[in-house]
């Protein structure tokens, strides 16, 4: 039956607004992903510069800084996101952030969702591995370097441990399930949670982690919208990282640890699969998604390529995907 309110010309109105608002958004992020980019190559180039000058003083201590297994990924980092992040937020507030209403969330229900985070977080990381590893019979490439991961865990130092499990989690989920979210509220919770899910999957920059990343990024957004906080996500995110770092710190131990490990991990990761695929089945029929804020007679479906094809998701997207090519196919 045909709506009386559809109206073509709303549709195409209220779709223009839709890809403005998420080009803006787009274009943060394509910010935050080149200025990052920027920031490492030029501490980068000043460590060359220090070394090949062979500095004294505090120049050599600058340079041994530079240099440390930390600053490579936890002071780069950081440096990176204090220099770029304002950068980002002053081009987020072109659009209206909405600041939801707060609820409480029951410890039951906290566990389930991060059963869920983790479980259908394996299942992606699990297919990002059998393509890597399709890609690796095919080039004669090693699949472990087509994920930068595997290189950051080997040897990691207590303040990396810090920067992967906690820093990063939290400033993650303030930039992605905070700032950008509620910039898209009213768009509606599916589109928030959509548009977020896939542009934190995308900056991850490397294709296992990008699917993992957008699988627990949905998990993520769902609690997002529905507590209007995120301190649950935060925790959530620091308990996921810190699950894979643990396991590096017990396998460096050797020994019993490691043995622990091959005993039990693999019946741990297949129960925490199983168990959010019965959590989803079980719970998806009652999910409600609130709609947007959206003219009568407009549906989600009028508006969500609207979302993804403009100009700065493109720009963002086209950057992560020649990364992931890069560590795909060169690195």
């Amino acid at each position: 039956m045909e709506d009386r309110n559809y109206s073509w010309e709303t549709v195409q109105e209220y779709r223009g607004r839709v890809r403005h608002t998420c080009s803006v958004l787009g274009w943060a992020l394509a910010a935050l992903t080149l200025l990052t980019l920027v920031v490492g190559l030029f501490i980068e180039l000043a460590a060359y510069l220090l070394s090949h000058y062979k500095v004294m003083g505090l120049g050599a201590e600058i340079y041994k800084i530079l240099q440390s297994d930390w600053f490579s990924v936890a002071g780069t980092s950081l440096i990176g996101y204090a220099l770029v992040l304002p950068v980002v937020f002053s081009i987020m507030d072109h659009v209206p952030e909405v600041l939801p209403e707060k609820k409480r969330m029951r410890i039951g229900k906290f566990i389930m969702f991060f059963i869920l985070a983790q479980g259908f977080g394996y299942i992606l990381n699990f297919a990002g591995g059998i393509i890597n590893m399709i890609v690796a019979s095919m080039t004669g490439r090693n699949a472990a370097a087509m994920n930068p991961v595997n290189g950051l865990l080997d040897g990691m130092s207590w303040l990396t441990l810090l920067y992967v499990s906690v820093i990063g989690p939290i400033i993650e989920e303030y930039v992605f399930r905070w700032k950008l979210l509620n910039r898209l509220r009213p768009l509606g919770e599916k589109a928030a949670i959509l548009f977020s899910a896939v542009t934190f999957g995308l900056l991850h920059g490397n294709l296992t982690q990008m699917l993992y990343a957008t699988a627990i990024g949905i998990v993520f957004g769902y609690v997002a919208v529905k507590t209007g906080r995120i301190k649950y996500n935060c925790i959530m995110h620091i308990m996921v990282n810190s699950f894979s770092t643990l396991l590096v710190l017990l396998i460096d131990r050797g020994g019993l640890f490691l043995l622990f490990i091959l005993a039990t991990v693999p019946f741990i990761v297949i129960g925490l699969v199983i168990a959010a695929i019965i959590i989803f089945c079980v719970n998806v029929k009652r999910t409600w998604l609130a709609p947007g804020d959206w003219p009568e007679g407009v549906a989600y479906r009028d508006f969500s390529s609207a979302m993804f094809l403009n100009s700065g998701v493109l720009v963002f997207a086209l950057l992560n995907l020649l990364t992931a090519a890069f560590y795909l196919l060169a690195a």
